[in-house]
């Protein structure tokens, strides 16, 4: 019976695995020949795709592994744990960028069409990627449950992730400080984007000005961004929850 509720489970991690990967590499096609990627949004979406991309492709796959699939020593079960949580960071912290680009859009518009260009987002989204690096390997510095486990003349241990990575680092670290505050930040830009927005098509409601066409299309563009970011959490807490439960 355990085996058969084994099977079901990789079925289904490695079913959104896929879709994740396929989904991604549309938008990462879409936009490479589109030419949007000479375009800030589109060049933190580019990241965004990257990141969920490598979702589906490394950080699921290896929460597969990590449920006591394999031996390996302690510190590549760590380093393979420790990668799921980089990558689901990178992608919430591409999400978080994208929501700080459209509420400068649509708050400071004539300014941000000045100022705002491709260096400065490439910028960004390094920063980005090089933060979820540097807080998702905080394990591989000491933050970690090697001190805890019992005394073995064995090299190799089952790898598990819960074996590795203390519950007080994903609880205390990983989701209050790290991921929690971004989401929250998201929720409240988003609600005060479409707040202004509102307030500018009812503004404009009689004329047919390009204020009030720019104001429907940053709506709209909102609106799917809020979308994705609900489908962009629910697969990054499949990857980590994964990790966790087994």
């Amino acid at each position: 019976m355990a085996g058969v509720g084994e099977a079901i489970y990789t079925a289904l991690e490695i079913s959104i695995a896929v879709a994740c990967c396929l989904g991604n590499v549309l938008v990462i096609w879409a936009v490479q020949t589109s030419g949007g990627i000479k375009k800030p949004t589109f060049c933190f979406i580019m990241s965004l795709a990257v990141a969920d991309f490598m979702v589906g492709a490394v950080a699921i796959p290896l929460a597969v592994l990590v449920d006591g699939r394999f031996e390996t020593s302690f510190h590549g079960c760590l380093f393979i744990s420790c990668v799921v949580i980089v990558l689901t960071q990178a992608s919430v912290y591409s999400l978080l960028a994208i929501a700080v680009d459209r509420y400068l859009r649509v708050y400071i518009p004539l300014r941000y069409k000045g100022k705002v260009k491709l260096m400065h987002s490439g910028v960004i989204v390094a920063v980005c990627w090089v933060t979820a690096a540097v807080l998702g390997l905080v394990p591989m510095f000491g933050w970690n449950n090697q001190s805890s486990l019992p005394l073995s003349n064995s090299t190799t241990i089952v790898c598990q992730f819960l074996t590795v990575i203390p519950m007080s680092f994903l609880v205390n670290f990983s989701f209050l400080s790290c991921l929690l505050p971004p989401l929250i930040i998201m929720i409240v830009l988003y609600c005060c984007i479409f707040c202004v927005i509102s307030q500018h098509l009812r503004r404009d409601i009689a004329k047919a000005t390009k204020s009030s066409a720019y104001y429907v299309k940053e709506r709209k563009l909102a609106s799917s961004l809020a979308l994705v970011l609900t489908e962009t959490n629910k697969a990054t807490s499949t990857a980590k929850s994964s990790s966790v439960l087994t």
